[in-house]
């Protein structure tokens, strides 16, 4: 569990996506990705002190942007952004990505 925020959260989620992208091409070597969709959204969490798990599933609207550097013809490395925007919690998830394009 990683809380920047204060002390330790025991919250978990699992989400299932379909996205659709966009490529957009800046330069030879950088380029941006934008995907927007629609997925599936389990959250799990303690309400207050009870040790009682409480579990709600919804629908998610999944939306993932990438700035991407190519590192040749076939591989590129990237910062990614993915938020899931639904009716339990709204989740950010930075992170790294690295693409092979076959």
């Amino acid at each position: 569990t990683i809380n920047f925020g204060g002390g330790t959260s025991a919250d978990s989620f699992v989400e299932y996506n379909l996205l659709y992208g966009k490529e957009i091409p800046i330069k030879n070597w950088l380029a941006i990705d934008l995907f927007a969709g629609l997925g599936y959204f389990k959250f799990n969490y303690n309400q207050g002190s009870s040790t009682k798990e409480y579990k709600k599933d919804t629908m998610g609207f999944p939306l993932q942007s990438r700035i991407k550097f190519k590192t040749g013809k076939t591989f590129s490395l990237g910062l990614q952004l993915h938020s899931n925007i639904n009716s339990a919690t709204t989740i950010y998830q930075p992170g790294l990505s690295l693409q092979c394009r076959l």
